[in-house]
């Protein structure tokens, strides 16, 4: 063999052993990634930036509503249902959760809309469009989830006003942007003070959607969004008219309501009334309102929900949830106690 394909060969064996060494490296770095850690990474939990939890726990929240219910009702704590895209889910009857702390809020509109960044509105899971019948379409449901006052208020002053930056003897009540009617939360992120006048204008808005949802002219989700983006505009954007009561057949005459027995000045304070109701101390109270009563009385939007008896509140509206927690939570607390002589 010449001393030429000597060399060759020699150039041939460098190659061979440094393809080998490579080879070798590259099957080490392999064995370094094991197939446990392939497996950690594959499951590790991502981050969901709707609510705050980690995949694997949002799985875990991922029972079913009823489960949820049972547990915030036995515990007093809200439960966070897995976040779809738009509002947040807190089941949490009959107590204010706070799952954000809020402050450095703006109202808009002179007090009439809050502030999207602490007040974006949520909703309460198990309020579904499949069970609307024997939820919010049922008489007295709400009664069974409103916070009682002692808790409202403590949200309200103590919390929303400071974050809000309100001050002094303001008309104002704490409001569910998304309303109870229509499956909201009692979550701080459902929650504000608005200013203006009491009755709050709010609350026949409120009352239309929920006549729209349970008629099935308009679906529960649509809605609750209609409503959370701005109150003032969501009758026109969903196409929801107020019921107006029709005129009278021509030819007959309408029925008029009966002429009140009793002048207001004689009543204690309370409206003229042909049923012998009464602010002054002394008769039996009222548990059972006699048909027609709200056309003499300013009745709450949830009047008729009520479980207690008859009572006047703060803002000259009157309840039918006397003696009960949360009497008159969103019309500045009870005033006086409606009698019947």
């Amino acid at each position: 063999m010449s001393s030429r394909q000597e060399g060759r060969l020699f150039n041939v064996a460098k190659i061979l052993t440094v393809a080998a060494g490579i080879a070798l490296l590259a099957a080490g770095v392999g064995a370094c990634s094991s197939p446990a850690a392939t497996s950690n990474a594959a499951t590790a939990p991502q981050s969901n930036p709707l609510n705050g939890q980690d995949a694997t726990t949002a799985g875990a929240a991922a029972a079913p509503v009823a489960a949820h219910a049972a547990t915030a009702r036995a515990t007093g704590h809200a439960t966070v249902a897995p976040a779809a895209a738009g509002l947040a889910q807190f089941d949490d009857p009959g107590n204010v959760t706070y799952s954000i702390a809020i402050a450095a809020c703006h109202t808009g509109d002179g007090g009439n809309l809050p502030d999207p960044r602490c007040t974006p509105g949520s909703i309460d899971p198990v309020v579904t469009q499949a069970n609307i019948g024997s939820t919010i379409c049922t008489s007295g449901y709400t009664a069974t989830i409103r916070p009682p006052e002692s808790q409202t208020e403590h949200a309200k002053f103590d919390v929303s006003y400071p974050a809000y930056d309100l001050q002094g003897d303001l008309a104002s009540e704490l409001d569910h942007l998304v309303p109870l009617e229509l499956g909201g939360s009692n979550d701080i992120t459902n929650l504000w003070p608005e200013v203006g006048p009491i009755p709050n204008p709010k609350d026949a808005v409120e009352n239309a959607l929920n006549g729209a949802v349970c008629s099935g002219r308009v679906t529960l989700a649509a809605a609750r969004a209609a409503i959370a983006r701005d109150w003032q505009t969501s009758e026109s954007v969903l196409g929801v008219g107020r019921t107006v009561a029709p005129p009278p057949v021509t030819g007959t005459t309408p029925v008029a309501k009966p002429a009140p027995v009793a002048a207001a000045g004689s009543l204690c304070g309370a409206p003229a009334n042909p049923f012998h109701l009464t602010l002054c101390t002394g008769g039996a109270l009222v548990t059972t309102p006699p048909s027609g009563v709200c056309g003499y009385f300013r009745c709450i939007a949830s009047f008729a929900d009520g479980k207690g008896y008859m009572t006047e509140c703060q803002d000259g509206e009157y309840s039918m949830s006397g003696g009960r927690d949360g009497v008159c939570t969103d019309h500045g607390g009870a005033s006086h106690s409606v009698y019947e002589n």
